[in-house]
């Protein structure tokens, strides 16, 4: 019979002595198979008089170990060391070790309970939240506290806890690393076949783990390894979450038998899996991310941190020499992140910002170790204060009511914490809780959209629902009976009630139908097109599980849980209806909503009656306004020449005031695009062709010949060539200022230039070399504008601005001639211009 002073850890049990001896606290990394989760609770509790906690992330951990511990003790699990996690509890009185999941334990805490002379934080390095609000709440005083893992930021936690790190222990076995290149082309079971392989003939057959992401995977590895190996190879056995516990229980059973057990990364760290000599590693994970901007989780498959392959490495090195095979190369294990982000920067952090406002109560301001996302934690928090839980960041009576409630969704812990009476909470709506609660993992994997009042019912009438599932509604009818007592409630239970009940928790899962789809295609509030695949689609539905799968164009956001919701539910005909256009970016264009009471559909101008269509074409000129704005989209109907026209229109207005033409001001300008915009959906008709004809009918289409003519686009050389004009808006200097001089050759804050090269200015016949030479000031516009002359190189390039060409032909001319008649001696150069 093993004891505690067997583990590697144990002769080192001078350093853990002298370390709380001199500390409060107390920081160890010990590497995986040393011993460190069972024995260094086992020796803080020799070390104090009350109780130790022992907190895990999963709760098959916190079980096997407090299963494993009570062995080393020569007694049955539940006196010295005892365990409790969701719907179950091993324990007593006497229980001096607990081992105890995160999340059990801070619900505990916020039910004020807590009864501990140490806590300890084992596998700390996946910082998930529950870990990091415990941690900061811990530190404000209570309890000491021992944070462990194989692998920790020692830096950043030396300093938070003031500690020393311990190094302690070793594996009592050494591990050999293999790389297996993955074939092009191999699919992810005949890597796994081909690693399974290597380990059997190189004799390292006993127990193998094989991490893998998820069910699906873990099943298609299984049917391949049977088929491949065959079953006299060894037994095959499959672990991950939500499996029942007499399942799970046979993975730690002591066999002589070769087995491979194809797990999740439940495996990874603190269950202790007998006789595992090898292990075969796929480096990737399922992980489920928050996406802020179509606020729902998604599913994405990742490649694993390092740290996550070395606690998965030392799965294998615990009694034996062993051997991790690992499905990637050395050159990608160089580009792999070195630590797991901290979890509170990838959820919806509302059940967690409400958690720690409540623990702030107790002890003022927590400060997180890693910071929530601001954008996310502002909106969290928006949610927070609107169901009236929070109230300026501070938990209101309100919120500590809800957070004391079995569930830990927000919108439903809102439903039990503002029930009245019992009859709020009839078994039916209480049956839908629990599902929405604990049957993610079930609905998740599920093939086909369920509908939460047909599982509801079923679960009164008996039909096997999971067993998460059934336990929160024992806990929802204790919470109504602790609430309410014996009160009566409606055995009949109305659906409509349950329907409007989740109507009012969940306004922003409220999906319609979308116009431009087939039926089965809804959209949410945020512009989201979810999928509903079922024979006969409702009028609406509540989403109340969604989840985006695949990638690219590929990517689906697909319904698991909904509620069908009738069209007499949502429409309230007594009131008016409202209407909004919706951009559509596929289609480029405007599409409308028609909202009445609580009912939204989407409308197709070309298909809307006259009536709604010219509801929605007075919406267009600010939808355009708040568009363009946003896109920078003006340049497709401001082009240059548009841009041009209206230079030359303001400057006829003012330099023209008897013909009372428009200045093209603000006010003008806001009518103009108010014609060009209005009863317009579609981005196409934002073009060039429409904005200049609506500009020009605003000045008059029959003084468009004078304009040409008084502000023409093209000056004629002497050689009959045309040099363009420009129109340039510049801003006037103040008299005396650097450019003042500049602004009194031009004239209303307009510059006006004719470019050419000096050649075309000058005419030179090529017979006799003599010049015929531009000369003196241009003026435009019966002489009221003067002209700027822009020389050119033979290059096209400025090399001279002048209002004068006499001046330039005399002062300036000769010089340039000899600097440039080398650089193109192909060109004409006269020495005398004038």
């Amino acid at each position: 019979m093993r004891h505690y002073k067997d583990l590697a850890i144990a002769e080192e049990e001078s350093k853990l002595e002298q370390a709380i001896g001199e500390h409060r606290n107390l920081l160890v990394e010990a590497p995986t198979g040393s011993g460190k989760s069972l024995y260094i609770p086992w020796f803080l509790s020799r070390h104090c008089e009350g109780r130790v906690v022992v907190l895990q992330p999963r709760r098959i951990a916190a079980i096997s170990l407090a299963q494993y511990s009570a062995k080393l003790h020569e007694e049955s699990c539940g006196k010295t060391v005892g365990y409790q996690v969701r719907q179950d509890s091993c324990k007593s009185a006497e229980t001096k070790i607990l081992f105890q999941t995160y999340g059990n334990f801070l619900q505990e805490l916020l039910h004020g309970k807590m009864e501990a002379d140490w806590v300890v934080f084992d596998e700390y390095h996946e910082r998930k939240a529950d870990m990091d609000l415990l941690f900061s709440y811990l530190l404000k005083g209570g309890p000491r506290i021992a944070v462990m893992s194989a692998k920790l930021n020692r830096t950043e936690m030396e300093n938070t806890l003031g500690v020393k790190c311990l190094e302690l222990g070793h594996p009592l076995y050494p591990v050999q690393i293999l790389h297996q290149n993955p074939t092009t082309g191999n699919t992810l079971e005949a890597e796994v076949i081909k690693a399974l392989r290597t380990l059997k003939l190189n004799d390292v057959w006993k127990t193998t783990l094989v991490f893998l992401p998820g069910k699906g995977e873990i099943m298609r590895c299984h049917t391949a390894a049977e088929e491949a190996l065959g079953n006299q190879a060894a037994e095959y056995l499959d672990l991950f979450g939500g499996q029942e516990r007499n399942i799970q229980d046979r993975i730690f059973e002591e066999t002589e038998r070769p087995r491979v057990i194809f797990t999740t990364n439940i495996a990874e760290t603190s269950i202790t899996v007998p006789n595992v000599s090898g292990v075969v590693d796929s480096g990737i994970e399922r992980v489920s991310e928050y996406d802020d901007s179509e606020k729902v989780n998604v599913l994405r498959t990742s490649a694993i941190s390092m740290q996550n392959a070395i606690q998965r490495s030392g799965r294998s090195g615990r009694t034996q020499n062993g051997c991790a095979i690992r499905l990637w190369s050395e050159e990608t294990e160089k580009r792999m992140p070195q630590g797991i982000i901290p979890e509170v920067t990838q959820i919806e952090p509302s059940e967690l910002l409400l958690q720690k406002a409540s623990l702030e109560k107790k002890v003022g301001n927590l400060a997180l170790p890693t910071d929530i996302p601001e954008n996310r934690k502002q909106a969290a928090l928006k949610l927070l204060e609107g169901f009236g839980m929070l109230e300026a960041g501070a938990i209101t009576e309100l919120g500590e009511k809800a957070i004391r409630t079995p569930v830990t969704d927000i919108p439903l812990a809102l439903i039990l914490a503002t029930a009245k009476e019992a009859s709020d909470l009839p078994d039916l709506t209480l049956a839908a809780m629990a599902w929405i609660h604990s049957g993610t993992e079930f609905v998740q994997k599920s093939k086909q959209p369920l509908n939460l009042i047909t599982l509801a019912s079923d679960t009164l009438k008996g039909s096997g629902a999971p067993r998460e599932v059934s336990y929160t509604l024992r806990q929802l009818q204790d919470y109504r009976k602790s609430v309410f007592g014996n009160e009566a409630t409606s055995k009949n239970d109305d659906q409509q009630q349950l329907i409007r009940t989740l109507l009012h928790s969940y306004p922003d899962r409220v999906a319609t139908p979308s116009a431009s789809q087939n039926g089965g295609v809804y959209k949410l509030d945020n512009g989201n097109v979810i999928r509903l695949q079922v024979t006969e689609p409702p009028y609406a539905i509540i989403s109340l599980s969604m989840l985006r799968t695949g990638g690219g164009s590929k990517s689906e956001l697909r319904v698991n849980l909904y509620v069908p919701v009738p069209k007499e539910m949502l429409v309230n005909d007594s009131e008016p209806a409202r209407y909004e256009l919706l951009w559509r970016s596929g289609q480029e264009r405007f599409i409308g909503k028609e909202i009445q009471g609580s009912s939204e559909r989407e409308i197709l101008p070309q298909e809307a009656s006259p009536a709604v269509l010219s509801k929605l074409k007075e919406l267009t000129v600010e939808a355009w306004k708040e568009k363009l704005a946003k896109e920078n989209w003006d340049g497709k109907f401001l082009t240059e020449n548009v841009q041009t026209l209206l230079i030359k229109m303001r400057l006829a207005a003012k330099l023209y005031p008897e013909f009372g033409l428009p200045e093209f001001n603000e006010e003008d300008m806001e009518l103009i695009f108010d014609e060009f915009t209005d009863g317009v959906f579609l981005l196409r008709d934002i073009n060039e062709d429409r904005y200049r004809n609506i500009v020009e009918e605003y000045f008059g289409k029959s003084m468009l010949n004078w304009l040409s003519k008084t502000f023409p686009d093209h000056y004629t050389l002497p050689n009959g060539k045309k040099a363009r004009y420009s129109y340039q808006e510049v801003d006037v200097p103040e008299p005396g200022t650097p450019g003042s001089n500049l602004m009194t050759q031009s004239a209303e804050g307009v510059l006006i230039e004719v470019s050419a090269r000096i050649e075309d200015f000058m005419q030179v016949d090529r017979a006799s070399g003599k010049a015929s030479p531009i000369t003196g000031e241009h003026r435009i516009a019966d002489g009221k504008l003067p002209v700027r002359y822009d020389i050119l190189a033979p290059n096209f390039r400025s090399m001279q601005k002048t209002w004068d060409l006499t001046g330039f032909w005399k002062n300036t001319y000769p010089e340039l001639r000899k600097e440039l008649r080398g650089r193109y001696p192909k060109h004409p150069w006269p020495e005398a211009v004038l």
